[in-house]
């Protein structure tokens, strides 16, 4: 089903549903065989996202609860990231190369691009990638086991209202340090906390589907540029620790300027968004989605 709540079910209703949704659907990916698995290790990862966003909505109703939680899930998406990393590179250079076309000569940077394929290989020879699939899906069958204890009691907008509110906040907080102090370190941590305030927009689509559908895209655009940013950072960080193994010194400086082009670009891009989504007030937002959720459940009721 859809990663939203429905207007016919309580609050622990709602988180457990697609708490369980989204582990089943993360097990189902984590059994995948080649040559399936670069995207099922991908769809794993991105559900564990999900989950830990839904935790982070109902965090206070946790209590104690959503650290060991949440750090459970942490880690395994960090064990399936030494796979996915490679293949993000792969990706992210091509687009690169897409994008910024003009900075390039046909194939004059294919053995950067050789010398990442070779770097996934490697990974997948240095890790069982069989082993550590197996390993975070034992992990998801626990959590899976724990759902049902969740100490979840309150209904209602209150449940999740506080969640919602430290979500947008933080989103806030976070483009405003990234205006102020420009670092790849402020730019991803914002793209971490829009990463999350797309998630909860999602989970509550239902208010007003119109109105949240197109705040979702905004929030989606915006993830996409952020993350880009942040791939290139990584791929940035990666060439540099042996230039030698990418390229020429010619070729390694072109690939540097087009990768600066580029994040300027997207930094240009995201600002505007960013303004825009978060251009009212945290106890603005939380009083306009609760007055949706009450016509929301009366018309359902």
């Amino acid at each position: 089903m859809a990663y939203t709540f429905k207007p016919d079910e309580s609050v622990p209703e709602a988180i457990r549903r697609v708490a369980l949704e989204q582990i089943e659907g993360a097990l189902e990916s984590l059994a995948a065989k080649p040559p399936e698995r670069d995207e099922a290790v991908h769809d794993a990862r991105k559900r564990i996202k999900k989950l830990r966003a839904l935790l982070r909505l109902v965090q206070r109703e946790l209590g104690e609860a959503f650290a060991s939680e949440n750090i459970r899930l942490r880690d395994v998406g960090r064990n399936l990231s030494l796979f996915r990393d490679a293949v993000a590179m792969i990706e992210t250079f091509d687009t690169l190369r897409q994008k910024r076309a003009k900075d390039f000569a046909e194939d004059s940077l294919e053995s950067v691009r050789q010398g990442l394929v070779t770097h996934k290989t490697r990974a997948e020879q240095q890790e069982n990638i069989k082993a550590v699939m197996q390993a975070a899906a034992r992990e998801l069958r626990s959590t899976r086991s724990r759902v049902k204890q969740w100490p979840l009691h309150d209904d209602g907008f209150p449940a999740i209202a506080p969640g919602i509110e430290k979500t947008f906040r933080r989103g806030r907080l976070a483009m405003e340090t990234a205006e102020q102090h420009p670092t790849a370190e402020n730019f991803h941590a914002w793209r971490k906390r829009v990463k999350d305030y797309w998630y909860h927009v999602r989970l509550l689509n239902g208010l007003w589907p119109d109105v949240m559908t197109g705040l979702e895209n905004s929030l989606k655009c915006l993830e996409d540029a952020l993350g880009m940013d942040h791939n290139l950072n990584v791929l940035s960080a990666r060439i540099d620790a042996e230039p030698a193994f990418f390229g020429t010194p010619e070729q390694i400086d072109s690939l540097r300027q087009a990768i600066a082009h580029f994040q300027k670009q997207l930094r240009e891009e995201a600002r505007p968004i960013g303004l825009r989504i978060y251009g009212e007030k945290p106890k603005e937002m939380r009083r306009r989605l609760e007055h949706w959720w009450s016509e929301w459940k009366a018309n359902a009721a």
